[in-house]
């Protein structure tokens, strides 16, 4: 917490020094422990404890006066802004970048799926969606625009007996495990990298909405299937390099209320190519853990 003399207090300490009652007197005390500030009405007393060189350095002073003593208190805030351009009055449009802290967290509900397929409710989505923002806000608007680079883990995963598969020529199919063998889950994995270009309304500072589109590039796929054979030994089988679709374009809307938000992102584009395994797309709707 830094405290602040405002001008009426600098004023007033300039009028004690013309008065000539600290006219002999220079104080100069380097990174002191800590200063104390008393303001009762038009007194002020300043206390100075400890200096770099003397823990056990002490400086007093009081002092009286007509004229009315104003301490103005400011708290210093974390802001992680980078800005690109800052104006110089703050009633003029303004665009600057962002690092935020930002995290999404959801369940991917699959749309159009083979009957076969039954999802587990451990289909989820971990989505950092802000992780460098570009910010623009128009003059005198509630209106700002948002092109955000994120990462994006999205988790595909299927209970009951039926299990993803990889073949020679990296196509996935649905089969059923050996008998037998006690299954655990299946599922695919498929990590992006994602622009989003949103709109936002603020209704106030704390309480706003946003909705855009969002680009995602989808750099990397997995498949991973668990299951205990006959004789109890845990089994794990693994394939990558799956054929996804490597970009596609989702549809975006959050909402947010003071530290409480929730969103929904739903992706019309199959998440594999024609042909190239299950035909299926998806929507996610989770919560917004942003500050």
């Amino acid at each position: 917490m830094k405290k602040i003399i405002s001008f009426s207090a600098v004023m007033l300490l300039h009028s004690v020094f013309a008065q000539n009652v600290f006219s002999q007197d220079t104080v100069k005390v380097e990174k002191p422990d800590s200063v104390v500030i008393v303001k009762e009405g038009k007194n002020l007393e300043i206390s100075v404890c400890g200096s770099k060189d003397n823990p056990d350095y002490r400086y007093h002073v009081t002092h009286a006066s007509d004229v009315e003593v104003t301490i103005e208190k400011k708290k210093k805030e974390h802001d992680l802004s980078l800005p690109v351009f800052l104006p110089e009055k703050e009633n003029r449009s303004r665009m600057y970048a962002v690092i935020k802290g930002s995290l999404l967290l959801g369940v991917n509900v699959p749309l159009g799926a083979p009957s076969e397929m039954s999802f587990s409710s451990k289909s989820y989505e971990i989505w950092l969606p802000s992780v460098l923002s570009f910010q623009y806000r128009p003059l005198n608007s509630k209106w700002q625009v948002h092109w955000d680079w994120g990462l994006d883990w999205r988790n595909y995963r299927i209970k009951d007996n039926q299990r993803f598969v990889k073949d020679e020529e990296g196509n996935v199919s649905l089969t059923t495990y050996p008998e037998g063998v006690s299954p655990k889950y299946s599922r695919i994995k498929v990590f992006s990298c994602t622009w989003a270009l949103k709109l936002q309304y603020e209704f106030t500072s704390k309480n706003f909405i946003s909705f855009g589109p969002v680009l995602s590039m989808n750099n990397s796929s997995s498949i991973m299937t668990r299951y205990s054979d006959e004789q109890g030994r845990k089994i794990k089988e693994k394939a990558s390099d799956l054929k996804i679709n490597r970009v596609t374009v989702d549809l975006f809307m959050a909402y947010r209320c003071h530290s409480l938000g929730f969103y929904v992102k739903y992706s019309p584009m199959n998440v594999f190519r024609k042909n190239s395994g299950p035909e299926f797309n998806n929507i996610s709707l989770g919560v917004d853990f942003s500050y």
